[in-house]
């Protein structure tokens, strides 16, 4: 299931321009709720819950870019949420979100400068239809995506450049997401990704990439790589509607 989040905010309210690490922590509150209320969910373990739910970046729709941040000019912004599971509905997100009053908190730590806390009053919860499925697909990425290697590498994140372990990677991911859902395996008989030349001939290699920054703020703070391109994916039309949840 895939819902749009309609979030007010207090007037020119600036989000700091790395904010991912901080929403997730906020959302992952709501998302526990979420897991604790369903008995089926409720054994699974956290991570496993975690990894068939995706959501996006805040969308900003009127906004000016100025030095600390994006400073919105609208008092609404959007998320949009995915969950892989089909019998999570729209009223166990809002009975999530009345736990917490109904809001949604980035507290943001900087190394040089005072932290920052934005709340996110939760106004509406639409519901969006699902395209229909085919095994040929064109789809933009709702959030950076991050692939790890398996060895011990120097580089432990999976770059642009490296397409033939991206593309092997992404197979195996959504196979085990699919038989986690649906207990069973799957027949995979092609399987092809094609990252949307146009758009990568018009950017430098570094702005195909998404460098999150965690526990800014912190002694502990690392960076994570994550990729952020338009593909075309071909494979069973079962696995690609795992992947779009």
């Amino acid at each position: 299931m895939r819902f749009k989040l309609v979030f007010h905010v207090k007037k020119d309210q600036v989000f700091p321009f790395n904010y991912q690490y901080e929403l997730s922590a906020g959302l992952f509150k709501i998302f526990n709720y979420i897991k604790e209320s369903v008995p089926k969910y409720k054994i699974l373990d956290n991570q496993d819950f975690l990894n068939h739910i995706t959501f996006s970046r805040i969308e900003i729709p009127k906004r000016t870019i100025q030095k600390d941040g994006i400073k919105s000019l609208s008092k609404l912004v959007f998320l949009k949420l995915s969950i892989g599971f089909p019998d999570i509905q729209s009223g166990i997100i809002w009975k999530a979100f009345a736990h917490y009053n109904n809001c949604l908190y980035i507290f943001k730590k900087f190394n040089n400068r005072p932290p920052v806390k934005i709340k996110m009053f939760l106004k509406d919860i639409e519901f969006l239809p699902a395209p229909d499925f085919k095994d040929e697909m064109k789809f933009k990425m709702l959030s950076p995506m991050v692939l790890t290697k398996n060895d011990q590498s120097k580089y432990h994140y999976i770059s642009f450049e490296e397409q033939e372990l991206l593309k092997q990677k992404m197979k195996v991911n959504l196979i085990e997401k699919f038989e986690e859902l649906y207990s069973h395996s799957i027949d995979v008989n092609f399987f092809d990704i094609e990252f949307d030349k146009e758009y990568c001939s018009k950017r430098e290699k570094k702005d195909l990439h998404s460098l999150i920054r965690m526990k800014e703020g912190e002694k502990s703070s690392f960076s994570v790589l994550g990729l952020l391109v338009p593909f075309v994916i071909k494979a069973p039309s079962e696995l690609i509607q795992v992947g779009y949840y």
